[in-house]
C-alpha cells in the first residue's frame, strides 16, 4: 500500500454515510411526533401491567406472563415506531 491509500476519508461521500451529531439521540424529544407515539405506547403498556399483577395474585401465571410480554412488546414497538414517526415528520 502507498500513502495515497491511507487517506480513505477523501473517498467517502458524506451524504451516503452521515456521521451522527451529538443532538441525534436514539429517543426523540418528548414534545414531538415521535415522543407522542412513544408516550402513547408507554401509557398502553402501563394500562396492561395492572392486569398482569392481578393475574399473578390469582395464580394465573401463564396469563400474567402473556400480559407482561404484551406490555414489553408495546414498549419495544413504541420505541421503533416513534423513531420512524420522528424521521417521517422531518425531525
Amino acid at each position: 500500500m502507498t500513502d495515497e491509500d491511507d487517506d480513505i476519508e477523501d473517498y467517502l461521500d458524506p451524504e451516503l454515510d452521515p456521521t451522527p451529531s451529538e443532538s441525534d439521540g436514539w429517543l426523540p424529544s418528548l414534545f414531538s411526533v415521535g415522543g407522542l407515539v412513544i408516550g402513547l405506547h408507554f401509557l398502553a403498556a402501563g394500562g396492561i401491567l395492572p392486569v398482569a399483577w392481578v393475574a399473578v395474585q390469582e395464580g394465573a401465571y401463564t396469563q400474567a406472563a402473556f400480559y407482561s410480554m404484551l406490555a414489553a412488546l408495546m414498549i419495544a414497538a413504541g420505541l421503533v415506531v416513534g423513531r420512524i414517526a420522528q424521521r417521517k415528520a422531518g425531525g
